[in-house]
């Protein structure tokens, strides 16, 4: 069961140990981080769990249901196939499928370039072991130690090159993959197995950032990998929202403004803490209330952080549970406007692109009246 053997090396027979008793399906398991901290999936209650330690004993937590993000996080992915699978459907000049074609090819000529190189560094080898023996014979030295010098150079070149084989080997079979999943995806994804979702999220995702946006909202980061090739922004409402202590400088601000101040001085004094958590740390601390001045439009439920982001998002509270506002920057902005230009009226849902590819509703007429298409933004 030790690490390593007596001699001190590696012990590579040690059995692995799942130290997990409950198996959890999760999409994003081993992809997720957030902010550099990793993101764990955990079984007992089936969540993502981040938690980041600020010092030896403190510590902050970031959790969210797996069910939940995964469908948040397929969903984005979903939306950008979709519209591209469309543009594809329609036998339209298609960046996605021929990128995939070039890289395919691409990957092909590398595998063979590297095998061309084995085969020059095995014809090398053979040359100098045979100056090897030659020397040997005629007891030459200086001959002798010229050949094993060749040899290690030699040798360290064509595992140098065999590692570089095995990885393009390996990503062309993944380019392969991928190209027989995208259709499945697009087309059968509610069908698919767990596993294959799963399989197709580890060669999309380049890398996934959970982080708390406010109190209320977490805020998604996807790099998409070729053919996708794109980053997605998501932000999606919590209702159980963050409660960190509160810190000696709040307490200052509450004292100093909860007397007498407008409710709408108070919350953006406090921005990340809901006006129940006002009057309730209010109440702890024994501090009354003079006042009913409120000019705020912040439900007692919502902080000012998360109102500041609807407007940032142009996305006016209430948000739905289920809701996720989408920034779809550069490049794929600008890929999906060319996949719909011709075919979709501005302001069309992103979730209706998934139903059009799936046939599950006809592709809307674009009105003639409207301008260039806007999607930068949309409501997933």
């Amino acid at each position: 069961m030790s690490p390593v053997t007596l001699e001190g090396e590696a012990n590579e027979n040690k059995p692995k140990v799942d130290r997990r008793f409950v198996y959890v399906p999760a999409l994003l398991e081993n992809v997720l981080e957030s902010d550099g901290t990793p993101v764990y999936a955990m079984a007992h209650n089936e969540t993502y769990t981040a938690r980041a330690y600020e010092d030896s004993w403190k510590s902050t937590e970031l959790v969210v249901r797996i069910d939940k993000l995964d469908k948040v996080v397929s969903g984005g992915i979903l939306m950008v196939i979709a519209s591209l699978e469309e543009r594809h459907r329609e036998g339209l000049q298609d960046r996605m499928y021929e990128q995939l074609a070039a890289l395919q090819k691409a990957k092909a000529t590398e595998v063979k370039d590297f095998k061309k190189q084995l085969a020059n560094i095995e014809k090398g080898t053979r040359e100098a072991e045979m100056e090897k023996r030659i020397a040997k014979d005629e007891e030459y030295e200086p001959g002798v130690r010229a050949a094993i010098k060749q040899l290690k150079l030699l040798d360290e070149a064509k595992k140098v090159l065999e590692e570089k084989q095995n990885r393009a080997v390996a990503e062309e079979s993944e380019i392969t993959e991928t190209k027989s999943l995208l259709l499945e995806v697009a087309t059968k994804w509610d069908e698919m197995p767990f596993e294959r979702k799963k399989r197709f999220i580890r060669l999309m995702v380049l890398r996934a950032n959970l982080t708390e946006a406010t109190p209320h909202f977490l805020k998604i980061e996807l790099a998409l990998r070729d053919p996708l090739s794109c980053a997605l922004v998501g932000h999606f409402y919590r209702a159980r929202g963050s409660k960190p202590p509160w810190s000696d400088e709040e307490n200052e601000r509450l004292a100093t403004l909860y007397l007498q101040g407008d409710r709408k001085d108070v919350l953006a004094a406090l921005p990340t803490r809901t006006w129940e958590a006002i009057v309730q740390q209010a109440g702890i601390r024994g501090i009354k209330r003079y006042t009913r001045l409120n000019t705020s439009n912040v439900p007692e439920n919502i902080t000012y952080a998360d109102m500041a982001l609807c407007d940032e998002l142009d996305s006016p509270w209430p948000w739905q549970a289920a809701t996720v506002h989408w920034d779809i920057p550069q490049p794929i902005n600008e890929a999906l406007h060319n996949a719909l230009d011709d075919k979709t009226p501005s302001g069309l849902r992103v979730s209706e692109l998934i139903r059009i590819r799936r046939g599950q509703i006809e592709t809307p007429i674009r009105d003639k009246k409207d301008g260039q298409i806007t999607i930068s933004r949309g409501i997933l």
